[in-house]
């Protein structure tokens, strides 16, 4: 029972406000599945397309009610949680300092939808929790510095010494390198399989 289980056990930290705990994913994820708690997720609708929990409740930080969080929980505990960890805490503090809760804690997921990701918790609609256009803009970014450093290696070695070639001959190997590493989803983040539990 989690009356009987302390905080460090559970993993448990507490932010600036002293009624605002920090809480793990996998603690979270244990209060919802059980219905002591309600997820809220403060991310903007934009965000949702990068991926949901099944069964959190969609309520963007800069339009957060209190008298909604309240109305959500009906007497359970209001946990927090966006892309990282920041907006939940945040969200958390703003409910806890509005005396919503009663002189209950209001808690945030430490890490966010990230962490929830990363530790094989479920999500809906997986899709990469990194912008699309700003993978590709990265990718962009990267394939033309590495071209540019190909081509100078390639000059330099003609002009100038035979040992410049090495230059491109180590962006060469890098690519080869990085093209057959790690499987990796749309979007560049990598497919991790979570571990038996």
């Amino acid at each position: 029972m989690i009356a009987t289980t302390t905080q460090q056990e559970l993993g448990i930290g507490e932010s600036a406000s002293r009624h605002v705990l920090e809480i793990p994913a996998f603690t979270a994820h244990e209060w919802v599945r059980s219905g002591e708690a309600v997820l809220i997720d403060v991310r903007e609708a934009g965000e949702h397309e990068l991926g949901t929990i099944p069964g959190s409740r969609q309520m963007p930080l800069e339009t957060l009610s209190s008298g909604a969080v309240h109305e959500a929980c009906a007497g359970r505990r209001a946990v927090f949680i966006c892309r990282d960890g920041i907006r939940s805490l945040e969200g958390a503090e703003a409910y806890a300092m509005s005396g919503c809760a009663h002189g209950e804690h209001a808690y945030s997921v430490v890490g966010g939808l990230v962490a929830w990701h990363a530790s094989g918790l479920p999500v809906r609609e997986h899709t990469p929790l990194v912008a699309p256009e700003e993978v590709r803009r990265v990718a962009r970014s990267t394939l033309f510095v590495t071209g540019a450093l190909v081509v100078l290696g390639t000059v330099l070695g003609a002009l100038v010494s035979v040992w410049w070639l090495l230059l491109s001959g180590v962006m060469g190997c890098g690519l080869l390198v990085a093209g057959s590493g790690r499987r990796v989803r749309p979007g560049g983040v990598e497919t991790v399989q979570p571990s038996p539990r």
